[in-house]
């Protein structure tokens, strides 16, 4: 049972303005607290080894400052921070002078969410990590986004510092690592006729896969998936929401088919408790099969409402087919103790790339045993913290998934008493189900064409899973969006080419 009020007390452990009053930075967080309703006998109740873990996972291992005089004063004028990709500069001038000024303007940011009175802790967490980084940054300081962890090693920032603290409290000492993927993708995306196809393909992926997410995130906290981030994710912020912890604010949004774009990989990571592992990955398949057969509901609801009792045994393989997808397969890895890890990959387990010695880790290994005086060292080290081994820890999860997919057992294709119909053609997308209709399928291919003549053209026969991703986003998300269309809306090919053509004539004028 995960512990809301303690997450949310790791979450605050660290104020966002650290960076300009790392001294008495533990001391300068009681407007953070009253904000959320928890007191300092609270805070005295987060375990510190939540907060070295994510200091471990997050960056290299620096001496102490206070036993070395290693500081960097970061907002000397000479300091400043480049974007990896766009290159954009960033300098602490940006940033209010003093740590006094920058807790007002974060307190400030927190007016709009009603969290003091709310007595519904999972509530108060997930609003307080998915709202206050974006309220900061949107309504006071585009710059408080990039408020940093660690002026030493400025490539993180305290947001993320905090919510990795919440993430290995609800461990309480035994991570684990939980590699979940669904499939087909490639070959289920490219089986299309049209470019709606294509997208209803990927994003009918990208939503399964959400799903399976928020229910982890239920559970023990968005703050757990490691990737891809659930901050700012539409489906999610869609998903709390409805759930009422995100009360009436509106969030930011890029254009009007961002809660319909496919934006998901096929596969997540969370950093969760050992003891819970195999629970919350049934929680997660479970959500995948519910959503997925609710939407296999919804269309085969309404070709029988199209067909009013006309073709008798269309769906006769409609069960079987889809019953077949998605592939799900999963791993859980609980976390060795620091010692054991490295040892082990000394060994050779699990394999790493180049073999241990050249592996980033061991160089940053030697360098806090070898290097660091042991005067200067930090209270914790890489023997005693076991986040210290992330990278192991992950190579091993990811190494024990793909024998798990190498070795995984699967059932025949065409269940028991239910052999192929002689007959009947397959599904012309992917050339392996049976098509809808049975014995009669030219006379329910023709009054499907007739009755939904946008979705159905030409002479293409298919079986469930085709059908469904053609009609899902009518049958389905129509509803669950309330919205008058729940799908993008796609240029003719042709129209796309005659566009390119324009460009390019104008490009042709341009170099003239």
């Amino acid at each position: 049972m995960t512990d809301w009020k303690r997450k949310l007390a790791a979450y605050l452990h660290d104020p966002p303005h650290k960076p300009v009053g790392i001294r008495d930075h533990e001391q300068q967080r009681e407007s953070f607290l009253n904000r959320f309703g928890l007191s300092a006998a609270d805070m005295a109740d987060f375990e510190k080894s939540a907060d070295w873990q994510a200091a471990a996972a997050d960056r290299l291992t620096f001496p102490d400052p206070a036993k070395s005089g290693l500081r960097v004063d970061w907002k000397e004028s000479w300091m400043e921070f480049h974007h990896p990709l766009g290159g954009g500069q960033l300098h602490a001038s940006a940033f209010p002078p003093t740590a006094a000024q920058l807790e007002t303007e974060l307190t400030r940011a927190l007016e709009a969410v009603a969290l003091k009175d709310a007595q519904d802790w999972r509530a108060k967490f997930i609003a307080g990590w998915r709202l206050w980084p974006e309220l900061s940054a949107r309504e006071k300081n585009a710059h408080f986004a990039y408020l940093v962890a660690d002026t030493r090693i400025p490539d993180h920032t305290l947001w993320h510092h905090n919510a990795l603290a919440a993430a290995f409290t609800a461990c309480e000492g035994k991570p684990a690592f939980l590699l979940f993927q669904l499939g087909p993708v490639q070959d289920f995306i490219k089986q299309a006729r049209k470019t709606q196809d294509l997208w209803a393909g990927s994003y009918l992926l990208s939503f399964l896969i959400a799903q399976a997410m928020l229910a982890i995130a239920e559970q023990i906290g968005p703050d757990a998936i490691v990737y891809p981030q659930l901050r700012g994710l539409p489906l999610a912020d869609f998903h709390w929401w409805k759930r009422g912890y995100l009360g009436g604010l509106k969030l930011r949004a890029s254009h009007a088919n961002e809660l319909l774009t496919p934006n998901l990989p096929n596969r997540f990571l969370a950093l969760i408790p050992a003891g819970q592992g195999p629970e919350l990955a049934e929680a997660a398949t479970a959500a995948v099969r519910k959503t997925w057969s609710d939407i296999a509901a919804s269309v085969k609801a309404f070709l029988d409402a199209l067909l009013n009792g006309q073709c008798p045994g269309w769906d006769k393989h409609w069960e079987a087919q889809i019953a077949r997808f998605p592939v799900i397969d999963w791993v859980v890895h609980p976390w060795a103790d620091t010692p054991t890890a490295l040892e082990q990959a000394a060994a050779g387990t699990p394999p790493l790339h180049g073999g241990w010695e050249a592996h980033p880790l061991r160089l940053a290994q030697r360098w806090a045993e070898e290097f660091i005086p042991r005067n200067e060292r930090e209270s914790y080290g890489p023997s005693s913290n076991a986040a210290f081994a992330w990278a192991l820890h992950y190579a091993a999860a990811d190494w024990k998934f793909v024998a798990a997919k190498n070795a995984r057992s699967f059932a025949q294709w065409h269940s028991p008493g239910l052999l192929p119909a002689e007959g009947v053609p397959k599904d012309h997308l992917n050339g392996r189900d049976e098509v809808l209709g049975g014995p009669q399928h030219q006379r329910f291919w023709e009054l499907l064409r007739q009755r939904c003549p946008r979705q159905f053209k030409g002479a293409q026969l298919y079986g469930a899973i085709s059908v469904i991703k053609r009609l899902w986003a009518d049958t389905y998300l129509t509803e669950a969006f309330d919205l008058d269309r729940a799908k993008p809306l796609f240029e003719p090919v042709n129209a796309i080419a005659q566009l390119e053509a324009v460009i390019d004539s104008q490009d042709e004028e341009a170099e003239i």
